[in-house]
């Protein structure tokens, strides 16, 4: 094992630059591991016989992995960030936090509040939505559209997960969210909303939990509660 940290050093294929801290291992016959520290960022290397190498990155802001393969024409690099796309996300809540760049705003159709968003990430997250605005629909071309619905709370439910992934869930407004997942064809949030209520059955609440099974046509809810009562009906009588 040989450390090295500092200038730029070549170990054979490995290039360990500037201000970083490189740990090399070969063992006899099989492949060099190269393992450096960067601050608070850690970099993995692994150097096969055969001309591939895989090269990770990962620290909290930035992951990058990374995969090399030589051939007579050169080496083409293919990289891939592990955090790009949640950056974007972040990027674009932040955008509609701020009112910046929207184009369209929805209102509820149990009031007046409004709620600016951007027509590319509803379409992106909604088939209702892409319909709407690329279907040649009246909607395309207003900047302010009623949505008759879906209420107040469950618009805000699906445009915070839309621009989050993120959805918090309670009995007080769950209906409210699979009305709005229903009617906007959010397909996540209405998996999340099953899962809240398969998780959640008990000997109190199963049929009401049955009802909104059968409400909304949530078919896997609907088998796990009718299973729930046939196991547990003496205790139900």
């Amino acid at each position: 094992t040989v450390a090295y940290q500092g200038g730029l050093c070549s170990l054979g294929h490995v290039v360990v630059p500037t201000g970083l801290r490189a740990q090399v291992r070969r063992e006899p016959g099989k492949h060099c591991i190269v393992s450096k520290m960067m601050w608070r960022d850690s970099l993995s290397l692994v150097e096969e016989e055969e001309p591939h190498m895989k090269v990770t990155l990962g620290s909290s802001d930035m992951g990058l992995s990374a995969h090399l393969q030589a051939s007579k024409a050169g080496t083409t690099r293919f990289f891939t960030s592990n955090t790009h796309s949640s950056v974007v996300l972040q990027g674009f809540d932040q955008l509609r936090v701020e009112g910046l760049l929207c184009d369209v705003t929805l209102v509820p159709g149990d009031g007046d509040e409004v709620f600016p968003v951007h027509r590319a990430m509803m379409a992106s997250a909604s088939d209702y939505f892409k319909a709407m605005f690329t279907g040649g629909m009246k909607e395309q071309d207003l900047m302010c559209i009623k949505l008759h619905g879906v209420n107040k709370t469950g618009l805000k439910k699906i445009i915070d997960f839309i621009y989050t992934a993120k959805l918090s869930l309670n009995m007080d407004n769950l209906q409210d969210t699979l009305e709005a997942a229903s009617f906007l064809q959010i397909l996540p949030v209405l998996d999340f909303c099953k899962v809240f209520l398969i998780s959640g059955v008990s000997l109190e609440n199963c049929v009401e939990v049955g009802r909104i099974a059968n409400t909304y046509n949530l078919t896997e809810v609907d088998k796990y509660v009718n299973n729930f009562i046939l196991k547990n009906f003496p205790a139900l009588l």
